[in-house]
């Protein structure tokens, strides 16, 4: 301090404050915060060896507002940050906070031709990337079978002959981080000419990652089902009996610890008396079960999906005078009630079908309908010429909080109206066996 000419101390115009500090300050801005620019200043500190001052808390709060790429990058700043980014609880921390801020979109579109497959991210701002493709392929060719907390389930494309009796191999893969393994084969004579359908999915009750692989003769009922665990490293034959007489007609979608596949209770007497269902799998339990279908029209058309982390189904109607009305049903569980009890459908909105025609939608993100289309009931010949090509793809996401309708041009790199199209997230989860952290001292 220097005394001025009145005798009174002068202070400086700049006050040094710790980073400390500077965190409790910002506290209540953290989500305005650039987490990469603090992180960048912490880490010089780090290295030149300046104590930073903060709390584990605080530093794993800016932590897991990072991208995986930086995340990746600073594990090279110490060990102890490289063992606080590989802990299990910071892994899950930094999956919830990407699953509610940052959701994307993937987009695989169809495959023409010889051409290999391709991937590309819809980001929460709108934002089309397109995805490097698996490291360690067999084939230019795959399928997305399934997505769950930022793991992909990939089927690869491969030939298989008559003479083969394993299905085609199985990748589960982690596009942020990269890991990538490939699933051991299950080799026996019940393959060939078989029908076969996938699910994968998480159970947080025992903490695991289950892939289930159904096999049926073409058109008729199932045979013969597989799991594999992915804390486990291996695959086993479970139970179906109470399945019997079961045909599954697509590959499943996961909600709440359980796979889901619609399909027919086939009638051996009676041809095209075949009875709708929904099958579902718990997969802590690894039990089957049917699930009753909501109290919609006889002539209903329905396609299921997940919101709300919950099965849920869309379904149209026409009556008579062609009024078309689409509903979207949720399915509840109760937790210790009668089986009969247990399950109960609510319908949470409905609407006219003038907005989107008779389509269905895709995906439920966001709290949004997702629809991926080509042609724009009403817009002009240059546009649907446009489209027929392959040039302009539109989604339509469809509030159903306001029935507000929002199209965004998105460009042939999201694919065709065929495109299969995933919630997904960027994450830390492992494509290795489940860890368990152990319990600090």
């Amino acid at each position: 301090m220097k005394r001025g000419g009145n005798g009174k101390k002068r202070t400086s115009k700049f006050k040094t404050i710790s980073l400390l500090s500077l965190m409790k300050a910002r506290s209540e801005r953290m989500d305005n915060l650039n987490p990469s620019g603090l992180l960048g200043r912490l880490s010089s500190m780090m290295i030149v060896g300046v104590a930073p001052f903060l709390p584990e808390d605080v530093i794993r709060n800016i932590l897991k507002r990072l991208s995986v790429k930086s995340l990746i990058r600073f594990q090279c700043v110490c060990r102890y940050w490289k063992n606080l980014i590989n802990a299990p609880s910071f892994i899950a921390d930094h999956l919830h906070h990407s699953t509610h801020h940052n959701p994307c979109l993937l987009f695989q579109p169809k495959c023409k031709g010889l051409h290999p497959s391709q991937l590309y991210l819809l980001d929460r701002q709108m934002q089309v990337h397109q995805l490097l493709n698996p490291p360690l392929f067999d084939a230019s060719r795959f399928k997305i079978k399934g997505s769950s907390n930022g793991l992909l389930c990939v089927q690869l494309c491969v030939e298989i002959n008559t003479q083969d009796t394993c299905p085609p191999p199985l990748l589960l893969w982690n596009p942020a981080t990269r890991g990538v393994i490939k699933l051991p084969m299950i080799i026996d004579d019940f393959f060939s000419e078989s029908d076969s359908h996938l699910g994968f999915g998480f159970s947080p009750i025992v903490n695991d990652y289950k892939i289930v692989r159904t096999y049926a003769e073409y058109e008729y009922e199932i045979y013969r089902v597989e799991v594999f665990s992915l804390s486990t490293g291996s695959w086993k034959v479970v139970d179906f009996d109470y399945m019997a007489g079961t045909r599954f007609l697509t590959d499943a979608i996961t909600a709440n610890g359980s796979m889901f596949w619609t399909g027919l209770l086939i009638d051996l007497e009676m041809v095209g008396d075949d009875i709708d269902v929904i099958v579902s799998f718990d997969i802590a339990s690894e039990v089957f079960e049917f699930v009753p279908l909501p109290a919609f029209a006889n002539n209903a058309i329905y396609h299921p999906m997940v919101c709300q982390d919950k099965l849920a189904i869309y379904s149209h109607t026409t009556n008579a005078d062609s009024d078309c009305m689409f509903d979207l049903w949720l399915m509840e569980e109760r937790v210790g009630a009668s089986d009969e009890e247990r399950r109960s459908w609510t319908k949470i909105f409905s609407s006219t079908c003038s907005s989107i025609g008779l389509l269905f939608p895709s995906i439920f993100w966001r709290n949004e309908l997702v629809y991926n289309i080509f042609e724009i009931p009403g817009h002009g010949d240059e546009t649907k010429c446009e489209a027929e090509n392959g040039v302009v793809t539109f989604l339509c996401l469809l509030n159903i909080s306001t029935n507000g309708l929002e199209m965004f041009t998105t460009t042939r790199r999201c694919g065709d109206s065929n495109a299969r199209i995933f919630n997904y997230v960027e994450s830390l989860v492992s494509v290795g066996k489940i860890l368990i952290e152990e319990p600090s001292s």
